[in-house]
């Protein structure tokens, strides 16, 4: 709880009537970071409906044993979903599409949500969820708008700049403002010894 971490390491699946703890559907354990709110109401779970033992149930049934699917959906989740407003057929599953939706509207990279929701490859997670991410052409068409925008700012930037620094605001584009007030009498430029050496003007 300390550091928001948690472990997935096992699963609990109900067979026939009886309860079987087992490996990960994919037997690889993953860490997820938990958000600051959800950290808070796991340790007033754990402090107040939690038995003291370290390998005790973090949700259970009012005996502490594990709780069953049936019992879950029937005594606590159809009720709060009616609590909540939210449509009647919405199942747990559901909220975990919410929070990768959400994450994908912030911009969260697809590798890391691959990772957050535990998939063994980012295809999978592409192939459920990729409908959600903006489009590529989208992303690459505005990435150049906007950087056309941005060479077009510091054009007009530079030009104020140079107006302000010369006090010239007239002059045909590209041409340059030259003062000629202290350049002396204008001659031939002496002989070049190298270039008289090699050629011959005539």
């Amino acid at each position: 709880m300390l550091r928001g971490n948690l472990e997935v390491a096992e699963s609990l699946a109900e067979v026939g009537g009886d309860l079987h703890f087992g490996p990960t559907k994919n037997y690889r354990n993953r860490v997820v970071t938990l958000p600051k709110f959800l950290r808070e109401m796991l340790n007033h779970q754990l402090v107040t409906y939690t038995a003291p033992e370290p390998e005790a149930l973090l949700f259970t049934a009012s005996n502490f044993s594990p709780m069953r699917n049936s019992n879950f959906s029937s005594n606590l989740w159809r009720p709060a979903v009616e609590a909540a407003g939210l449509p009647e057929g919405l199942r747990v599953h559901d909220l975990r599409h919410t929070a990768v939706a959400i994450l994908i509207s912030q911009g969260v990279h697809p590798e890391a949500i691959k990772r957050f929701l535990g998939h063994s490859s980012i295809m999978v997670t592409m192939d459920i969820y990729g409908h959600l991410f903006p489009s590529e052409q989208e992303a690459l068409a505005k990435a150049l708008d906007d950087s056309f925008a941005e060479s077009q700012t510091d054009k007009r930037r530079t030009k104020t700049d140079e107006t302000e620094a010369t006090g010239e605001d007239d002059y045909p584009k590209g041409q340059a403002i030259l003062d000629f007030s202290e350049v002396g009498p204008v001659g031939l430029e002496p002989p070049t010894t190298w270039f008289e050496a090699r050629y011959s003007i005539q």
